[in-house]
């Protein structure tokens, strides 16, 4: 939200031209700044915040059903949306940025908001994606519980970090900005493109769409357990 350079953004998203874009943090300021996309980006869905949570999700395939939940903390949202695909097939999208930990807590709120999409994922048994800023790296105890409950798979396994926060700390970056996806999905390519002016690097993902294959290498086995450890962070991130 405190990067006020629209135009690299712009045209790095003109150079890509990536069927789906997804904005975290956008304020009011940024809403006005990104309208020449909606000539190229029909279909939209999102929140401008001003308190650093705010999220717009762009989109050049129809969005079915596409709404914004606030899961645990009123002021923070997400997107959850059905995505149709020229073929005709679909798949759920959900773009999250929960809250990081706040100084001397747990993660209560953060874990909560992943697992309850995961527990929601799992329930519905269709092809999903789920991105987002998720302050959290994807080896925590955290994300690889949301994974193996789930169901899904994290590109970055076997292939490199990909170090997205922070773009001012070169020395101390990590993975906080995320794609995981159900075994209906192929990955064609991750990479991280130039700084933009966020203290985030963006990130860039295509896909192949092949429901009948095996696309998956290291696909997360459930363990013996795990059900009780998703109720119970639910359940503390809701008291919290």
């Amino acid at each position: 939200m405190e990067n006020r350079e629209a135009e690299p953004f712009l045209a790095l998203v003109n150079k890509m031209k990536p069927d789906l874009l997804l904005i975290n943090e956008p304020d009011g300021w940024w809403e006005q700044q990104l309208q020449p996309l909606k000539k190229h980006y029909p279909h939209q869905e999102g929140l401008p915040l001003a308190n650093t949570y705010g999220m717009m999700l762009f989109s050049k395939l129809p969005l079915e059903g596409a709404q914004v939940r606030s899961l645990v903390e009123p002021d923070i949202p997400s997107i959850w949306t059905t995505i149709r695909l020229p073929s005709g097939n679909t798949f759920d999208l959900y773009c999250l940025h929960p809250p990081p930990p706040k100084p001397g807590t747990r993660s209560y709120e953060r874990d909560a908001e992943l697992l309850l999409v995961g527990k929601h994922i799992r329930k519905q048994g269709r092809p999903a994606l789920v991105t987002g800023g998720l302050n959290d790296v994807g080896w925590s105890r955290t994300s690889r519980l949301f994974q193996r409950y789930s169901g899904l798979v994290d590109p970055r396994r076997g292939r490199g970090l990909y170090n997205t926060y922070s773009t001012n700390v070169p020395l101390f970056r990590y993975p906080l900005d995320h794609i995981f996806y159900s075994d209906d999905f192929g990955l064609v390519q991750i990479k991280r493109l130039p700084d933009i002016g966020s203290d985030h690097f963006p990130m860039l993902v295509e896909l192949s769409f092949e429901p009948k294959t095996q696309n998956t290498r290291n696909a997360p086995q459930r363990q013996e357990g795990d059900s009780t450890r998703v109720r119970e962070k639910v359940k503390e991130g809701l008291n919290q």
